[in-house]
């Protein structure tokens, strides 16, 4: 009777074992059920960021809800990422969820997992296979400093790798990661934007989208640049793209060889801005460049002499800012000389009209205003040159000073006339009041009398006669004050 009792409660012991085993294997399995069964990755960007998943849970309640949740990039829930559904089937499974992620850069990671939450009755699901997730803040090509030649000599044995902080650059979104590489082969655990070199080679930088780098549309790469290690100063020339007698308004191209650094001088004075391995320019001069493969190895090139090929013009008339006051009536002729090879003239007036193609412009009817000669060398170097001149009709009303003080006090000291009567053929007399004369000159300098003159008991007077061509244009007194 004993043993049968035993063996009763043994069988009562082991069918309640059983009982709770399959309960908690149903509930377990219950509670770990993964409804998302797969899932990719996750490469978004500003011009797509739509992504569905499909789930399938049976058995549940009337009014139930579903919700969808993504970890953090290390797979976490605790920290949820903050997704954005745009469409979904909230009550009844299987159903299916469209969402976006978050367009900033902490949408940044390799180990992202999904699940399913239930309100009836409360269960989460088991987790999504890991899955890359990342939105490109950044996604145009990447420069590296290579001052554009695609090579880097580094002075020494060590330098760094950095990339371009001018837009558009990565540089411009502190907090990604970055992928080097060398001779196409990634560098491990070098995740900044700078990198420590010390060993040649063909380098280049990638922002690290993780499996996304490898998907259509990836720009977020740089050029490759060949790095290599000097330890002595190198000897750098410069070459003239056009030879070191160019044209006026063809600039030539002055280059050296690579380096790191560059400063372009002329005549021995630093050229603002000009720092890279070449420079353009039209302009006479010498020029050299300090080149710097490292701060230690710092280079002043040889030097190369620019000159701009040119011609000599000139009219034998005043120029601007002066006036040529031609008195009414008469002919003005005006004559250009040059020394440039087969040249062409072109006389135009105010208006911008062409009024001569030869070498000499004359009118005995000129328009008040601003003329120009433009004369065209056309053999050899091709290029034009101009003289610009004002022509005005009649006598200046500008009144002729009738009275000076020779006082020294640097003003009215000498009699000053309007610059128009300072010409090579306007001739100026002056006599005292016996007609002894004190002055006979053409271009005259505004410059008399050049001597102290004598006073006795009354101011002395003084005549003068301004002619052109021996007929006389003004006349009238000079009055001599202290």
């Amino acid at each position: 009777m004993k043993d049968f009792l035993q063996n009763k409660i043994k069988k009562q012991y082991i069918i309640l074992f059983l009982f709770l085993v399959v309960f908690s294997v149903k509930s377990f399995a219950q509670i770990l059920n993964a409804p998302i069964k797969e899932f990719g990755n996750i490469c978004a960007s500003s011009g797509f960021n739509s992504y569905s998943v499909n789930f399938d849970f049976s058995g549940f309640n009337p009014g139930n809800t579903f919700v969808l949740e993504m970890s953090d990039s290390s797979g976490s829930f605790a920290s949820l990422t903050p997704i954005t559904i745009l469409t979904s089937q909230l009550v009844t499974s299987p159903g299916k969820f469209t969402f976006k992620v978050p367009e900033n850069i902490n949408t940044a990671g390799k180990n992202y997992r999904l699940r399913v939450r239930s309100t009836s009755p409360a269960l989460t699901s088991g987790l999504s296979p890991s899955f890359n997730a990342y939105f490109w803040v950044f996604n145009n090509r990447i420069r590296l400093l290579d001052n554009g030649s695609g090579a880097l000599s580094i002075c020494g044995t060590s330098g760094t790798l950095s990339i371009d902080s001018a837009a558009p650059s990565p540089l411009q979104f502190p907090g990604l990661n970055y992928v080097w590489l060398k001779d196409g082969v990634i560098i491990p655990s070098e995740t900044n934007s700078t990198l420590a070199v010390s060993t040649a080679g063909t380098y280049s930088v990638q922002v690290d989208y993780g499996s996304c780098n490898s998907t259509v549309g990836f720009l977020a790469y740089s050029q490759d640049v060949v790095v290599s290690f000097t330890t002595s100063t190198t000897s750098y020339s410069i070459i003239s793209s056009l030879g070191t007698n160019i044209c006026p308004g063809s600039p030539t191209t002055l280059s050296t060889t690579a380096g790191q650094t560059y400063q372009w001088y002329r005549d021995n004075t630093l050229i603002a801005g000009a720092t890279s391995y070449s420079y353009q320019t039209d302009i006479e001069g010498t020029y050299k460049v300090v080149v710097s493969p490292g701060t230690a190895c710092e280079t002043t090139s040889s030097t190369i002499s620019i000159t701009t090929e040119d011609f000599n013009l000139s009219i034998d008339a005043l120029e601007i800012p002066q006036t040529n006051v031609i008195p009414t009536g008469d002919t003005i002729t005006i004559t250009a000389t040059t020394d440039a090879a087969n040249p062409t003239f072109q006389w135009l007036d105010p208006n911008g009209n062409s009024v001569s193609n030869s070498t000499t412009f004359s009118t005995n009817t000129p328009i008040d205003g601003e003329y120009k000669v433009i004369v065209t060398q056309t053999t050899g170097c091709v290029f034009p040159k101009e003289i610009k001149f004002k022509i005005r009709n009649g006598v200046p009303s500008i009144k002729i000073p009738n009275t000076i003080s020779q006082n020294n006090d640097g003003f009215n000291d000498t009699w000053i006339i309007p610059q128009e009567y300072s010409l090579s053929d306007i001739e100026i007399l002056i006599v005292d009041s016996y007609g002894k004369e004190m002055l006979k000159t053409t271009n005259y300098q505004n410059d008399w009398p050049q001597t102290a003159i004598e006073f006795k008991s009354v101011n002395p007077v003084f005549y003068y006669v301004i002619s052109k061509n021996g007929s006389p244009l003004k006349k009238g007194s000079i009055t001599v004050i202290k």
